[in-house]
């Protein structure tokens, strides 16, 4: 009943009072759709107004009739394109052709459209001539479509990934936006719980990164290397560009290594960059590689941006860190840089950095020479050193050579010669020969 009056599954409302289609139909009633004067109706009644009519049926305005032979399982939704009839729901067949999931009646006949869709279909919606599908499949005319589809009049296309469960609901407006409700956590890569946006018309921006420049990056899939890196010291920065391939302006909201379990690895650099990137416009970031310890190393870059499809944009960062020997972790400890220059002089005491470590002198402390009292450049050159490595011992030997006297007066050198084992002691042993 409705309204008190005896109106099988379907009922009209004139504004003031219910009144009943016929004798309406013998089960539920799912959906309905609107051609001129005629009324579509779809669901799970096999007959209507006493006529068989297997699933779906139309009301003229008097009497209800069969559209062919129907369906051979339930109807769930109805949409008209021009004179079109589309139907989707749990049916194979309509009409007594194939037809998966979905089918057109031209006002005479039933069609499939292509080749159909792999699962039920539970909604559908119009913009302009196109016909967009969701549901419980993942393929629609032998495509992969995750849970929703499109059909431009002769083949079916996926929405960028689709989601990552069912559609149940579709909604289309005038401004080219499609808004979509279900099961679903995921769109595209975005994270959007139960209902989502996407742009189906009008200015829309696309979102595509490249590195080096000239090579696309696939989100989820890139990934981008940056070798060996011996900890404490950074990579060259690679440099990522984005661009705008699409037609509305492209909005960047964040670029960061978020997740991942070596994300403080992989310092990102936004200096510069554009926020809001135009239509066929680009712009850059910068990441290095800094490892905090050796071994393998691995984090993911999430771009977040306003592209409907892929607004969360990943691509993966790996690196090796290789570890300190003891002379970078001596210059890391002491000058902040564990590849700082063996011959530099940051004290400029006038002993380079390796006669110190061989020295065992604090390098940003202005020291003289073990022995040495005086260093005076003013009176010509008084001291010299000389020093050797043996890589595989990993050993420095120290020659100091001391003037008696300036060059003026002639000079006789004095010569002191000895070995640092690797790792330092503490003190040189006490039998080690000294500069006079």
């Amino acid at each position: 009943t409705a309204g008190g009056v005896s109106a099988n599954y379907i009922a009209k409302w004139n504004g003031s009072a219910w009144s009943a289609l016929g004798s309406g139909m013998n089960d539920y009633v799912y959906a309905l759709g609107v051609s001129g004067s005629d009324l579509y109706a779809g669901g799970y009644f096999i007959t209507a107004g006493g006529v068989s009519a297997n699933y779906i049926a139309k009301w003229n305005g008097s009497a209800w009739s069969a559209l062919g032979s129907g369906m051979n399982n339930g109807v769930l939704a109805l949409t008209v394109i021009g004179s079109d009839l589309y139907a989707v729901g749990f049916f194979t067949t309509a009409g007594g052709v194939s037809a998966n999931y979905v089918a057109k009646w031209n006002g005479s006949a039933w069609s499939a459209l292509g080749s159909g869709i792999s699962g039920v279909v539970y909604a559908m919606a119009v913009s302009g001539s196109d016909l967009y599908a969701g549901g419980y499949f993942t393929t629609a005319g032998g495509v992969s479509a995750n849970y929703i589809a499109k059909w431009n009049g002769s083949d079916w296309s996926a929405l960028g990934s689709g989601m990552d469960a069912d559609v149940r609901a579709l909604a289309a407006n005038a401004s080219g936006h499609l808004f979509v409700g279900g099961d679903f956590s995921f769109a595209g890569t975005t994270v959007s719980p139960f209902i989502a946006q996407a742009n189906i018309g009008g200015a829309a921006p696309e979102i595509a990164v490249e590195q080096p420049a000239g090579t696309d990056l696939a989100s989820g899939t890139a990934s981008i290397a940056f070798g060996t890196v011996t900890v404490g010291s950074s990579s060259a920065a690679k440099t990522f560009l984005i661009k705008n391939t699409g037609t509305g302006t492209l909005n960047i909201l964040s670029v960061g290594v978020l997740f991942g379990g070596n994300a403080g690895d992989f310092p990102v650099n936004t200096f510069g960059m554009l926020t809001s990137v135009p239509a066929g416009g680009s712009t850059t970031f910068r990441v290095t590689f800094t490892p905090g310890a050796s071994g393998s190393r691995g984090a993911a870059l999430r771009i977040q941006n306003d592209d409907s499809d892929e607004g969360a944009f990943i691509i993966g960062l790996t690196g090796t860190g290789m570890a300190l020997t003891p002379i970078q972790s001596w210059k890391l400890a002491n000058l902040g840089d564990a590849n700082a220059p063996d011959l530099g002089d940051p004290d400029h005491d006038a002993l380079q950095t390796l006669a110190e470590y061989a020295l065992v002198l604090p390098p940003g402390v202005s020291s003289p020479p073990p022995g040495v009292s005086r260093f005076n450049y003013a009176e010509g050159e008084r001291l010299r050193m000389f020093l050797s490595r043996d890589p595989a011992r990993n050993d420095v030997t120290v020659e100091v050579q001391a003037a008696d006297s300036p060059p003026a007066l002639g000079r006789a050198w004095r010569r002191a010669r000895w070995a640092r084992p690797s790792p330092a002691p503490a003190t040189w042993p006490a039998t080690a020969p000294r500069p006079a």
